[in-house]
């Protein structure tokens, strides 16, 4: 079980990152005495904050790269041994008619994605290691990380790179020299969830379609929380997500055991 009393949650003003931030609030088995969640707007950061006396909002937004240090350091002395990277985005891009691309928006999906994170990644690592605090960093990424949907290309290189990078970053700290490293890396892939990600407001793409099958979310959350809790995992997938960590995750897992870990 895992230990930490305080945790924070990045990118927590709906879907997957509420619920569990909530899920957080209201847990009796483990208490936690405080739960810090962010958002880039106001409004929303306030609205979730006011749902339990334990939760606490920062507005923040992960795309600000070169505010990630500060408010690193500021959740770390503010006492966070526990942090999920949930904030994220995701849009269909059709390369067969490149003439209708934005390219930018390609990018902000890049950054939001996979280059935040890894800057979080990089300032939880050195303050947590430099106080010798146990720590652990869950960073989402998707069933998408391990088999590409082809509407959402640069969603799921994104997730794919992040995947990635987390793997490989595990076993660098898993191989350093005793007693210098005190950070874990988590991480978390759900499926197609029915949250506002895949609504038409945020994927334009899909407006006059049907929705695609999604799992519910209270049953996704249900399931996520208590293995967050029971802290015996390192990769936590559920549905199509297990499957391809079955399959093509136990394929990448063998063949990096004959990789020299860093």
């Amino acid at each position: 079980m895992i230990a930490a009393q305080t945790v924070l949650v990045v990118g927590a003003t709906s879907g997957i990152g509420r619920v569990i931030a909530e899920k957080f609030a209201t847990s009796t088995s483990p208490a936690f005495k405080e739960v810090v969640i962010t958002g880039r707007r106001k409004d929303l950061v306030d609205e979730v904050a006011k749902t339990h006396a334990n939760i606490t909002g920062e507005v923040f937004d992960p795309n600000d790269l070169s505010a990630i240090p500060a408010f690193s350091k500021k959740m770390a002395e503010k006492g966070v041994t526990y942090t999920i990277l949930n904030a994220g985005t995701m849009k269909g891009m059709d390369f067969s008619k490149p003439e209708a691309l934005d390219m930018g928006q390609m990018q902000a999906e890049l950054n939001v994605n996979y280059v935040s994170p890894v800057h979080f990644l990089k300032e939880f690592i050195t303050l947590y290691n430099a106080t010798k605090t146990p720590a652990t960093v869950a960073v989402v990424t998707s069933g998408l990380a391990l088999v590409p949907l082809p509407r959402c290309p640069g969603y799921s290189a994104s997730k794919a790179a992040l995947r990635a990078f987390i793997m490989a970053t595990r076993s660098q700290l898993q191989a350093a020299d005793e007693g210098t490293n005190f950070v874990s890396l988590v991480e978390i892939l759900p499926p197609a969830v029915q949250t506002d990600l895949h609504d038409p407001k945020n994927q334009p793409d899909l407006a006059g379609k049907p929705a695609p099958p999604r799992t519910p979310l209270d049953e996704y959350t249900n399931d996520l929380f208590a293995r967050i809790i029971a802290g015996e995992e390192v990769e936590i997938g559920y549905g199509f997500a297990s499957n391809n960590l079955a399959t093509v995750g136990k394929a990448q897992r063998a063949i990096m055991a004959h990789m020299p870990p860093k």
